[in-house]
């Protein structure tokens, strides 16, 4: 009973620790919200470092193809999701391309864990997809939800370990970034910040 009731306390300990830290990220980021606007956040592929919203963002990009925009517009009506994965192809005039550009995807990795990966991209979603429609149409072009019909977002924001994966690994350079945001926001401003332990970017704009 002794190591149950451990487990137990050290379940709860992780799940208050992990409430905790969504609390102080989504008061930081509110304090940085310009009124009538929004945070566009992206926390992670799952994320959850926001808590309930980035359990709701996440299952609504990944599963439901971005099928309930609206209606977690009105049910989080300070934040937006930033769909940081789609910047590389949208900057390359791509669509839910699932490789870097002149990326090699026919040669199969050498490592285990490298081929595993490898065949769930080959195998797992592209003939997946090719079998099985997406249900809800094309992956849309918008980077924030609900960005054509005039969603203003006063600031961007996602962890700093996310710019390294779904953005450098990309060939995506800081540069390449602002100028496209830029294009779609106005002029940005960024830095780099902690909250709650973790290093997070942020970029403001200017109008």
């Amino acid at each position: 009973m002794s190591a149950v009731g451990t487990r137990i306390e050290g379940r709860e300990a992780f799940i208050q620790a992990h409430a905790t830290l969504a609390e102080q990220t989504q008061k930081r980021l509110e304090t940085l919200r310009e009124p009538n606007t929004r945070v566009a956040v992206w926390d992670g592929s799952p994320g959850s470092l926001m808590g309930p919203p980035s359990f709701d963002f996440w299952g609504n990009y990944w599963y439901a193809h971005d099928y309930f925009d609206r209606e977690l517009a009105e049910t989080y009506p300070h934040f937006v999701f930033f769909r940081l994965r789609e910047v590389p192809n949208l900057i390359h005039g791509r669509q839910d391309s699932l490789e870097p550009a002149g990326a090699d995807t026919s040669a199969v990795p050498a490592t285990p864990d490298s081929w595993f990966g490898w065949a769930a991209r080959r195998i797992g979603r592209r003939a997946w997809r090719r079998t099985f429609p997406e249900p809800y149409g094309p992956r849309t072009d918008e980077v924030v939800a609900n960005e054509w019909s005039g969603e203003r977002v006063s600031i961007i924001a996602f962890p700093e370990d996310e710019e390294v994966a779904e953005l450098r690994g990309w060939g995506i350079t800081e540069s390449d970034f602002l100028s496209f945001v830029q294009g779609r926001f106005g002029t940005p401003i960024l830095w780099r910040e902690s909250i709650g332990g973790v290093a997070w970017v942020l970029v403001r704009f200017r109008g």
